[in-house]
């Protein structure tokens, strides 16, 4: 009771409502979806271009993309996660808490980072036939 109270004397309430902590916590919960999000996404999109143009290098007799090509697809990627800070979170996600864990992700990543690769080859072969 008494290390609570102590740890909650910490927090200054602006209004004289609780719910300014409950709306807290389910934007802190939100940022929270989100970021995972964006790590996941940014990830698997970094391995799938590393894997793309190492295969194509073996492949091809000239350089498949300079320092400023992959710049700029670096730049342009990263525009579009602009907006992940505004994307909306399933309502059962946000009902319960969620804690960093790094369990699933290997998992997630070799499976998703190659098959991204594969997408980019196919959409390549695609073009040529």
């Amino acid at each position: 009771g008494v290390a609570i109270a102590k740890d909650m004397a910490d927090i200054i309430l602006l209004e004289k409502d609780l719910n300014v902590l409950v709306a807290g916590v389910e934007h802190g919960r939100l940022t929270f979806g989100n970021t995972m999000k964006y790590i996941k996404m940014s990830v698997i999109a970094n391995l799938g271009s590393t894997i793309s143009l190492l295969i194509a290098t073996l492949f091809l007799k000239y350089e498949p993309l300079t320092s400023r090509q992959l710049l700029t697809q670096n730049f342009i990627y990263s525009l579009g996660q602009i907006v992940i800070p505004w994307d909306k979170i399933d309502e059962e996600y946000l009902k319960t808490p969620h804690k960093w864990s790094e369990r699933g992700l290997p998992m997630f990543i070799l499976w998703n980072g190659p098959l991204g690769s594969l997408r980019v080859f196919s959409c390549k072969l695609s073009l040529f036939i």
